[in-house]
Formats: C-alpha cells, structure tokens, sequence
C-alpha cells in the first residue's frame, strides 16, 4: 500500500476517561499500522497467514491506558479494507490470542452478536467486529476489558451488522514459514 501511495484511513478512538471514573488515564494514543501488526501477527503464526491477514489493514488508532489501581490497559480502533479482510485479521487475532493465552475466545454461535471475549490469568481481551471495523480491547482482568469496551461502545457504537461468518482461527497456529 505504501508503494502505491495509498494512504491510511484516517480513524479516531474516542476518549472514555470520563465514562470510566476517577483513576483511568491516557498514557498515549497512535497508529499500530499495518506493519506493526503483520509483526505482532507473524510472533506466533503463520508468518504468510499474518501478512495476508495484515495487507487488509485501512487504519487504525490505538489508546494506550492506565487503570486507577495502575495497570496498563489497551484499545484499538481499526478499519479495513473490506469486510473479508476484517473477518481475517479477527481470526488471526483471535488465534495469535489462544496460542499464547491457552485459552479459548468465546461469542455467540450463531453470529447474531458481534462481541468476543477471551480471558485468562493475568489478561483479558474483548473484541468487536461489524462491517470493515474492528476493536480491541486489552485489560488485567475481565471487569477492566468490559468496562473498557464498554465505555468505548457507548460513545461510539459499532454500527449493527451480524457477522455471517465467525472468525475461523483453526488453520493460523503454524510458525512454519514454508521455507521463508
């Protein structure tokens, strides 16, 4: 994309602080890009998966968060190119996120809700997916991860839209690079 000149999305998280209570703060707030996630992808998986799943990417923002008792908590906001490729990298997130938690994402089976959750000693994750948007949101705890989701949701909502498919994660574990 960048050899071609073309330009990221420009996308905004908004600020939750207030929706939070006394304690939560802003450390920082960027871009992860798509280069940075290929890389955070390629970590524990199929490295040509990851980039596959990467070259989707439109933008994103990040808000990188302190919690009041002083713990690191992290949102990002991201939009891609097509709602494929947001199926996809949900996916590949979802399966980077098993392969190092051992544990299992859990949503709604039939697809009507487009909210998953994945907790574990030490993190948890939610996620969101509608159309060609994606969210995460990364906390100490399960009560942290919802409360951030949460917050975010309600100042800007995902737009409703049921997944058709859930995010498949069964063919990303491979680190094996085929030779690369």
């Amino acid at each position: 994309k960048y050899d071609a000149g073309e330009g990221p999305v420009e996308v905004t998280a908004p600020d939750p602080t207030e929706l939070l209570g006394d304690g939560w703060s802003i450390l920082d707030r960027n871009v992860m890009g798509e280069l940075f996630l290929r890389s955070y992808l390629q970590s524990d998986l199929d490295p040509r998966m990851a980039a596959d799943a990467a070259a989707g990417w439109g933008g994103d923002e990040f808000l990188l968060m302190e919690t009041p008792d002083g713990d690191d908590a992290l949102v990002m906001f991201s939009v891609w190119d097509t709602e494929a490729d947001a199926l996809e990298f949900a996916g590949m997130f979802m399966a980077h996120s098993e392969a190092v938690s051992g544990q299992e994402w859990e949503g709604d089976e039939d697809a009507s809700l487009s909210i998953f959750a994945l907790d574990s000693d030490g993190v948890s994750m939610r996620l969101g997916l509608s159309g060609v948007e994606a969210r995460v949101a990364i906390a100490q705890d399960a009560e942290k991860a919802d409360a951030l989701y949460m917050a975010l949701d309600s100042l800007q909502p995902l737009p409703e839209s049921p997944l058709e498919d859930i995010p498949d994660t069964s063919t990303a574990t491979s680190t094996d690079s085929g030779g690369n």
